[in-house]
């Protein structure tokens, strides 16, 4: 049943990632490619206006919300791009009258987007290597894609989608409270947990496999058709260079996998996922492949909406953003500057005029404290970090030189071929290289922090940014490759001995083993503690709240089990009857003020799943270590060493027993 579930619930991704922003995308002049790829970023905004909009006016979280705010896109798409096709009419019209001058009229019509209307079958080609390898590697560092992430950032995301669904509303202000209990809420980015929690609201799907699914998606999917955007769009690649790509998709561990395993980064993921989509309308916007245009009424919009998307999925998104299109904003002044277009070059100029100053505001003041940022600290000599950010990958790697000379020779390849057209993808690996480098290698302060702080410094996060215009150089090196020495079919081989190899390198150096480690059941929770939450609705009133220990995994109780706990993440502000229970819950029989605070609280039951923790903490929930043993409560469901427990009656400071 577990996989029906997350097959049905990737499917639901899949409608809610791609069916409203094509409603949008296809009524552009963009390929097939770039609707596709766009598709997504748009359907994310329309998803987080629709969430915001609901919640403003009172109504429940549902599809329904986000097919209003599709008809509203759909509506304002149309009108907006009504004189375009009113003008490209008249032109077919007088094409039709005068036919001598009709070719040459149509076809100039028809230049601007000759190449963006091309469809090449050698894209969903792409596209379905890129699902099926991404996918199969992901099921191969689960185990088996039904489990459940065993990290200390899943316990916030899982109990999130189902404050969503008890609450009936998906605002970010909404989620943000789900930690603030004692304070207004703040904002949340929640686009991930709005995305995945339509398919809990529409069919009951169990939440860790509605998430499951839409990681799945948004890396099989989403994140290879924003790469053969770029591809096939911006630098105008043939069938070898389009299949290099889609190959390579999903070849390094830094990213999709990386932010899956570690962490887990699930919004910063969708965000990253997001990105090519980004990079390719900004450079088809600022027009770096002249014979590839889009027109400036579709794009600009499109661009901003899919800067938005990126941005609303996770804030460090538009600090990587800035880190990868300044330099091809940059790039393309110049580019035009050469070619002595006056006109591009000064718009280009004007937008990186803009775009500098807005990024150093946002590096300097859009940022974690610098005591968050410095929990991860750098530990790779010089020569290691630039080894691993040249193999674009993560650490202890057996295979880096061999990716380190695939990178090399791609980047020297994109600076010399087609005249150095397409240089910005070396450019903006080299920024992105370089605040990845300082993240592996450089401790002194205050530079670590003003490099890498805004991303905690935590290499994971930025090892997932250079890929994001190194995956295209590969695809583009392999068709330079191809035209002047070496056959498709070497060079295609090539690629895949290459992707055998790094493969082989991440099961030899245990990372597979480490993946298992963040999803094996255990540390967060064990199969034996899974199956008596499932059961949590046969024993515990919906009314009732459940003391648990969200270092142990007991408060995936309320994710799981559907059923209130008095603690929903590990990190959270709450008033002081809360703290008082999390420390002396276990005194109730004997603490009057205990028995007080776990009555105000509404606490009738407590899990009890043992010692062992994630994360650091467990002097926070001391009430809770003892809890089988005082006889505060008695144990009404047990399966295997985890216990459910009632609260006994207690005697509070006015003498009466509740």
């Amino acid at each position: 049943m577990d996989y029906l579930y997350l097959f049905a619930s990737a499917l639901t991704a899949i409608a809610v990632l791609f069916l409203p922003g094509s409603a949008v995308t296809w009524q552009l002049p963009l390929s097939w490619t770039s609707r596709t790829a766009l598709a997504a970023p748009v359907s994310v905004v329309i998803v987080f206006v629709a969430a915001e909009s609901a919640a403003r006016l009172g109504v429940s979280w549902s599809p329904l919300p986000v097919l209003a705010v599709t008809l509203l896109f759909v509506a304002v798409t149309a009108l907006a791009m009504l004189p375009v096709r009113l003008r490209r009419r008249r032109a077919s019209e007088r094409a039709v009258q005068d036919a001598d001058g009709g070719h040459r009229a149509s076809s100039r019509s028809r230049g601007a987007t000759r190449v963006l209307r091309r469809h090449d079958p050698a894209v969903p080609v792409a596209l379905a290597i890129a699902a099926v390898v991404t996918t199969w590697t992901f099921c191969l560092l689960m185990g088996t894609p039904v489990e459940i992430s065993q990290t200390y950032d899943n316990i916030f995301h899982m109990n999130a989608i189902r404050w969503i669904e008890n609450t009936g509303s998906a605002s970010a202000w909404n989620v943000g409270s789900l930690t603030i209990k004692d304070h207004p809420p703040s904002y949340y980015p929640s686009a991930w947990h709005q995305i995945a929690s339509l398919p809990v609201i529409l069919f009951n799907a169990p939440i860790w496999l509605a998430q499951n699914a839409l990681m799945f998606v948004v890396s099989g999917i989403v994140w290879p058709l924003g790469l053969l955007a770029i591809s096939k769009d911006v630098l105008g690649l043939r069938r070898v260079g389009v299949l290099a790509t889609g190959m390579v998709a999903g070849m390094f561990m830094a990213f999709p996998y990386g932010p899956g395993m570690f962490g887990i980064l699930l919004p910063f993921l969708l965000a990253m996922t997001l990105m090519p989509a980004l990079v390719a309308i900004v450079a088809l916007t600022v027009r770096i492949n002249a014979g590839a245009n889009v027109h400036p009424l579709a794009a600009i919009p499109l661009a901003a909406l899919a800067a938005a998307a990126v941005a609303v999925a996770h804030p460090q998104g538009v600090h990587a953003g800035f880190l990868l299109l300044v330099p091809m904003i940059a790039w393309a002044t110049v580019h035009h500057l050469i070619g002595r277009r006056w006109a591009w070059a000064a718009l280009c100029a004007a937008a990186l005029a803009a775009a500098v100053p807005a990024a150093w505001w946002v590096w300097s003041n859009l940022r974690p404290s610098a005591a968050s940022a410095s929990i991860w600290i750098a530990h790779s000599t010089e020569i290691q970090a630039l080894r691993q950010v040249l193999a674009m990958g993560i650490p202890s790697v057996r295979q880096e030189i061999l990716l380190v000379a695939v990178t090399l020779t791609s980047l020297v390849i994109v600076l010399v071929a087609k005249r150095g057209r397409f240089s910005f993808l070396a450019l903006s690996f080299l920024a992105s290289g370089w605040v990845f480098y300082v993240a592996l290698a450089v401790n002194e302060q205050p530079l670590r922090y003003d490099v890498t702080g805004p991303f905690y410094s935590d290499q994971w996060r930025m090892a997932a940014i250079p890929l994001v215009v190194g995956l295209p150089a590969i695809g583009l090196a392999a068709e330079v490759i191809t035209e002047k020495w070496a056959s498709p079919r070497i060079v295609l081989v090539g690629l895949v001995a290459v992707g055998g190899l790094s493969s082989m390198s991440w099961a030899s150096e245990g990372v597979v083993e480490f993946a298992h480690e963040q999803w094996r059941p255990g540390p967060l929770l064990s199969d034996d503690e899974k199956v008596l939450l499932r059961s949590l609705p046969d024993y515990v009133p919906e009314d009732a709240v459940i003391a648990t220990n969200a270092l142990n995994g007991s408060s995936l109780a309320y994710a799981i089990g559907d059923r209130k706990v008095l603690n929903y993440t590990i990190s959270f502000s709450a008033p002081r009857e809360q703290h008082l229970l999390n420390a002396k819950l276990d005194d109730a029989q004997v603490n009057p003020k205990v028995c007080d605070a776990m009555h105000d609280l509404g606490v009738d039951y407590a899990l009890d799943f043992g010692p062992e923790e994630i994360g650091e903490g467990s002097a926070t929930y001391t009430g809770l270590n003892e809890i089988s043993d005082t006889g505060a409560a008695e144990v009404v469901h047990q399966v295997g060493e985890a216990k459910l427990l009632r609260m006994k009656p207690c005697r509070g400071t006015d003498g009466h027993v509740r």
